[in-house]
């Protein structure tokens, strides 16, 4: 079904916040074990290039996988460290994240779902904040 996706970003870094707000079409699967949200990412100074973005939702997981000029499989599960190598055209970035809460409540027909997790990159830790608001195109 095709989507309208909201997506609040907050990352917080040597004591800095920033915030990001963007509406987003996409797509959004449902399957017996979790629901699926796609998009390309925002091209441009700011964007990701020619990536795809696909966000599987399930019961206690969060998979964020990218194809394209970004490419990764980043799972996010709390209480658990998960590493994943990030592919960039600048070379390859070794992450680790680990989530404080996970919350998802996306049906067929739409919803929301927030995630809080640290990552980190080499020596450098951030705190994110994502939440993403689904809702049908009619």
């Amino acid at each position: 079904m095709k989507v309208t996706i909201r997506l609040q970003s907050a990352v917080t870094s040597d004591g800095e916040t920033g915030q990001t707000d963007q509406t987003i079409d996409g797509f959004l699967r449902t399957f017996d074990d979790y629901t699926e949200l796609s998009y390309r990412e925002p091209s441009g100074d700011e964007g990701l290039g020619n990536t795809l973005t696909t966000v599987r939702f399930y019961r206690d997981t969060l998979e964020l996988i990218r194809r394209g000029d970004y490419t990764c499989v980043l799972t996010i599960v709390v209480g658990i460290d998960r590493e994943c190598l990030y592919q960039t055209p600048f070379g390859a970035l070794p992450l680790t994240t680990n989530a404080s809460r996970y919350h998802a409540a996306l049906t067929a027909s739409g919803g929301q779902a927030d995630v809080c997790y640290t990552l980190k990159a080499g020596s450098d830790c951030s705190s994110h904040r994502l939440t993403f608001t689904v809702t049908p195109v009619v």
